[in-house]
């Protein structure tokens, strides 16, 4: 299973999910790697943009280390480490490369993250667009949106253009307790993979 989590720009919070729940996962006997993409600088030109491109694969288990791959080779990895690994978590927090919707295109839960502060103009079709990625190879893979901000008049407007875009997305508040949000999403990506 390929677990993606997903942002607009980078939040903290998503890292921190990300990187319990590959843990959790491993603690509960579960042989897991977590992917990190790598951040780019803003200030790198589009020349260095490629070069700079990375993502840093850790094995989640007691002595494991790190290795760094570049774009390039992210696509054959996730089909070779799949072989390996029962559960693959992928921290995503800028979906806008070609190796980010390649990951996305591979997952079999993906989970994107929202700041109802962050929405801006372009916020909208760049995430429709990353959550159709999700679905391009399954059509039926689960998609939920965690939003911050969900009870809110900027977060209930966002919700209501979403599920009006993509068919079947979950939704659910982000909690003020990281670790509550942690919970249900365990739980959720647990029920899913138990009724696959």
């Amino acid at each position: 299973m390929i677990i993606t989590i997903a942002t607009q720009d980078y939040v903290g919070t998503a890292h921190f999910i990300a990187t319990t729940l590959a843990r959790r996962r491993a603690n509960a006997g579960r042989d897991v790697l977590l992917l990190s993409q790598k951040i780019l600088p803003e200030h790198a030109s589009q020349n260095q943009e490629k070069e700079n491109q990375a993502w840093f694969a850790t094995e989640m288990k007691a002595g494991a280390s790190s290795f760094k791959l570049n774009a390039d080779q992210l696509e054959q990895e996730l089909a070779d480490i799949q072989s390996v690994h029962r559960d693959i978590v992928v921290d995503l927090p800028q979906a806008t490369q070609a190796s980010s919707l390649c990951a996305l295109a591979a997952s079999s839960f993906a989970v994107f993250m929202l700041k109802t502060a962050d929405w801006h103009a372009n916020s909208e079709s760049l995430l429709i667009q990353q959550m159709k990625a999700a679905r391009s190879a399954n059509a039926k893979v689960p998609v939920l949106l965690i939003v911050d901000e969900a009870t809110s008049p900027a977060g209930r407007a966002i919700i209501a253009t979403l599920t009006a875009s993509v068919t079947d997305l979950r939704i659910q508040a982000l909690a003020t307790d990281q670790q509550a949000t942690l919970a249900y999403l365990y739980r959720t990506i647990f029920q899913t993979w138990r009724a696959q």
